[in-house]
């Protein structure tokens, strides 16, 4: 097997939508462009011909594709990446059948890391501690407030894909505002929390949300009440919304279920030694 590394994404691009479009669910945003988007890519090829790619870091496999006609083949591609990459284990998800049966051939222990959520049922929330509140798209008036919140509410933001991407908190909140993707729960002049609404590029029919609550007014049901807004507002835009949270976090598995999501995939850890 020959390896090689991708130095541009266009060049595997039909591979990447023929993956996406064989998934049973929409790929979590998050891991799509933060996680296996910043991985490297490399492409196989066996007796001169390009039979697919994976995606790998740090002794980590995020992503395995093999085309049509070498699909018998595909146990023993398997195989042969995993000794010459040396790598250790796979993150892996549910809604990812053929990625995760190769997968599992292989395990020697299985780990959940992520809750994936869909959209289950319609819910009307309100914020009875706050009557007053407004919930508003993000302008450039508010980004020195909203620059301060993410720096003093976040505190299990991924820093290291926010400086990969965009180079700060301050590009990273102006580039929201600027392209629509953050909203603001306001009481006053105080942010109670806010949402993020992100439109996939490659899956254009869904979005991902996300919200963060001011650590001064948690469990009064503002991350709640901010996902259900986003939710009306994602099926406003008419796409379809969904989310997710890692597995110990179990506060924002309860605020993602009471705004009407539900989990049936997850986001595996597999080991291979």
């Amino acid at each position: 097997m020959e390896i090689r590394l991708v130095g541009d994404l266009r060049e595997i691009a039909d591979w990447k939508q023929a993956y996406l479009d064989a998934l049973v669910e929409p790929l979590d945003g998050y891991w799509e462009t933060a996680v296996i988007g910043l991985a490297p890519h490399y492409k196989m090829r066996v007796a001169g011909e390009w039979v697919g790619y994976f995606a790998a870091k740090n002794g980590r496999l995020l992503q395995f594709f093999v085309t049509e006609p070498f699909l018998p083949q595909a146990p023993l591609l398997f195989a042969e990446m995993l000794a010459v990459m040396e790598l250790d284990y796979a993150s892996v998800s549910t809604i990812e059948p053929a990625f995760l049966s190769l997968c599992l051939d292989r395990q020697t222990a299985v780990s959940i890391n992520t809750y994936l959520f869909q959209d289950h049922h319609p819910v009307q929330l309100t914020l009875p501690a706050f009557p007053n509140a407004q919930f508003r798209p993000g302008t450039g008036t508010d980004l020195v407030q909203l620059v301060k919140f993410y720096r003093e509410n976040n505190e299990n933001e991924d820093t290291e894909a926010i400086e990969a991407g965009v180079g700060g908190h301050e590009p990273y909140a102006r580039e929201l505002i600027e392209n629509g993707q953050v909203f603001l729960c306001v009481d006053e002049n105080e942010i109670l929390g806010i949402g993020e609404y992100r439109l996939s590029k490659s899956q254009k029919s869904c979005a991902d949300i996300g919200m963060i609550t001011n650590n001064r007014y948690r469990r009064q049901g503002i991350g709640a009440f901010v996902l259900a807004q986003l939710k009306d507002y994602c099926y406003s835009q008419q796409v379809k919304p969904i989310c997710s949270c890692a597995f110990d976090n179990m506060a924002s598995r309860k605020t993602i279920e009471k705004a009407g999501f539900i989990t049936r995939h997850r986001i595996l850890d597999i080991q291979f030694h």
